[in-house]
């Protein structure tokens, strides 16, 4: 619902949270996970809910992700004494942001992914499958492609210093509020986009 708050100067922000890799996913989720909050349920999109989602032509797309950084079906020992499986005491949940920018027309787009507890000791030379985790890298490995969003490049934010402050919720949606304020709704300028100032481009795969 405070998504739907916001009001971006230019470009599209998504109005649901992007949780699940599918609709499968989803459906096998709730069933393992007990899910009773329904305002929250209908709020967790799916990466296709996101594609599909009709953004008036814009070039930007920005999106709340959040998720567990934890394999829940391995993880799935049910504890009598707590109502709860292994996977949901092993870690909160972690949010994040992701953004697309499109290039020139009909020459695919960035991805920026903007973490506040990013990888260390990051460099040029990092590659996208070491980098990006969890519903990170299914967003990579399924949209990359020509017929899907086409994505050139991957942006990985490595600055802020709010590693560990356990406020990625709260940041997250912060950068969101900051980027609907500040940015325009413009094709990619390159490496020297300030939009993508504090970010390392990470290497292919």
């Amino acid at each position: 619902a405070f998504l739907e708050t916001i009001s971006p100067k230019e470009i599209y922000i998504h109005p649901l949270v992007l949780v699940f890799g599918s609709a499968q996913i989803r459906r096998n989720w709730k069933e393992w996970s007990g899910w009773t909050d329904k305002e929250d349920w209908r709020a967790a999109d799916t990466l296709k809910g996101f594609e599909i989602a009709k953004k008036g032509n814009k070039n930007v797309w920005v999106a709340l992700c959040a998720d567990y950084m934890v394999n829940w079906v391995s993880n799935n020992t049910y504890d009598p004494k707590t109502g709860t499986y292994d996977w949901q005491c092993t870690r909160d949940w972690h949010a994040y942001v992701i953004a697309f920018i499109s290039n020139a027309p009909r020459e695919g787009k960035q991805m920026i992914v903007w973490d506040c507890d990013p990888e260390s000791d990051l460099s040029s030379k990092s590659r996208i499958k070491d980098v990006l985790k969890s519903l990170q890298r299914k967003l990579w490995y399924e949209l990359h492609p020509a017929k899907r969003l086409n994505i050139k490049a991957v942006w990985y934010q490595t600055s802020g210093g709010l590693s560990g402050a356990g406020l990625c919720l709260t940041h997250s949606l912060q950068i969101i509020e900051r980027w609907a304020a500040k940015w325009c709704d413009e094709y990619f300028k390159g490496d020297n986009d300030e939009r993508v100032e504090g970010f390392l481009k990470l290497d292919m795969p």
